[in-house]
């Protein structure tokens, strides 16, 4: 669930059949030695182990507490817009925003302007880049990262520490799952790294 700071304060393996059992030998004449169990599965293969299932990608949905990076947010009573002071209590982001959400632990904080609408800024008020909107709010990250827009509407990522590791440049883009991404590019789907190599799927 999202955790804004507003008018009120607040992505399988099928498993693999095993080899079937081998037929029991006749029963043999009791001076007979007994034969070795069979172990190895149908015409002496060994076993199959199925496959491990890997766990769905996920966007990071945990709850981020107010005060990280001496930043606490704080509302106007007079404009009710939100900014930021420190816990001394100096002002250090004036308060010029609708809402806006507790900065992350890499110093990279979502606000809405009512322009853009969403944005992400760092500890300085300085804005990084405008937040795709995603879900009523700003993209989630996702491996650490998270959607972006550029003034042209083309889409990137920026990471959570708050440097940008794709500049915008797709027409679409899902999100990170395992280290690579799924986009759309002049009419072309591909998938591409981190750094926005393309890569096999």
């Amino acid at each position: 669930m999202r955790w804004l700071i507003s008018l009120f304060v607040v992505g399988c393996g099928s498993s693999s059949p095993s080899s079937p059992a081998a037929t029991p030998p006749a029963a043999a004449p009791a001076s007979a030695a007994a034969p070795a169990a069979d172990t190895t599965g149908a015409a002496g293969s060994a076993a199959e182990t199925p496959p491990v299932a890997e766990e769905p990608c996920e966007a990071d949905t945990t709850e981020v507490p107010d005060g990280q990076h001496d930043r606490y947010a704080f509302q106007d009573p007079k404009t009710e817009l939100w900014g930021f002071k420190t816990k001394a209590g100096k002002v250090v982001i004036k308060p010029r925003y609708a809402s806006v959400y507790p900065f992350r632990a890499g110093g990279i904080a979502a606000v809405i302007d009512g322009k853009t609408p969403f944005a992400y800024i760092d500890p300085s008020g300085k804005v990084l880049a405008k937040a795709y909107a995603f879900d009523n709010g700003p993209d989630y990250f996702q491996e650490g990262l998270a959607r972006i827009v550029g003034a042209d509407g083309k889409i990137g990522f920026i990471d959570d520490k708050g440097v940008i590791a794709i500049s915008p440049r797709f027409d679409a883009a899902f999100q990170f799952c395992r280290g690579k991404v799924e986009v759309e590019q002049a009419g072309k789907k591909l998938v591409v790294d981190r750094t926005g190599a393309p890569v096999a799927p």
